[in-house]
């Protein structure tokens, strides 16, 4: 069974039909390990809101740059760890999914389709 899917922000832009068919939001089962790339990054920004927003432009812009730099920094410093860490669980779910997999395929009536 192939199981098309597109992101959240992917389908908001298309046709409506396509939101409710695509977006992983509204597929039964499916489970989402991180959001959009974007809420990601501009979360972490949210703490320095008030205290950039009366910088001159050039001033908030190095800011932000500052910011962003030391996230990156922090995210690829943390990549090893992060990946050990979500392998083990992606293993566990992998399993648990093939016997969820085999049980509808048992149960399936081949005749229907």
């Amino acid at each position: 069974m192939e199981v098309l899917r597109a992101s959240a922000f992917s389908t908001f832009m298309a046709t409506r039909t396509m939101l409710w068919r695509f977006a992983p939001t509204f597929i039964p089962g499916a489970g989402m390990v991180d959001g959009e790339v974007l809420e990601t990054l501009w979360a972490v920004l949210n703490g320095i809101a008030d205290s950039i927003r009366s910088q001159s432009t050039a001033h908030r812009q190095e800011s932000l740059d500052d910011h962003m730099n030391d996230s990156n920094w922090k995210k690829m410093i943390q990549l090893i760890y992060r990946l050990c860490k979500n392998i083990k669980k992606s293993v566990d779910s992998a399993k648990a999914s093939q016997i969820d997999f085999s049980n509808i395929n048992d149960s399936a009536d081949p005749k229907c389709c």
